[in-house]
C-alpha cells in the first residue's frame, strides 16, 4: 500500500504542477473536463490520497 501511496502521490503532484504551469502561461482550457477547477482539485485530491494511503501503509503491522 505504501508503494501505491508513492505513485497516487506523485502522479497528483505532477498534474498539479502541469496546471500551475499551465495557468501561468495562459494556455489552460476554461470548460470541459479539463476546466481549471477540475484539474486543480483533482491534483489536489490525489496528493492528499497519496499521502494517506502511504501513512496507512506505514502504520499497517508486517507479517
Amino acid at each position: 500500500m505504501r508503494i501505491a501511496g508513492i505513485i497516487i502521490g506523485i502522479f497528483g503532484a505532477i498534474l498539479f504542477v502541469w496546471h500551475a504551469v499551465k495557468v501561468v502561461m495562459g494556455t489552460d482550457v476554461n470548460s470541459g473536463y479539463m476546466d481549471h477547477k477540475v484539474l486543480s482539485l483533482v491534483g489536489g485530491l490525489m496528493m492528499f490520497a497519496g499521502i494517506w494511503l502511504y501513512i496507512v501503509g506505514r502504520r499497517r503491522p508486517r507479517h
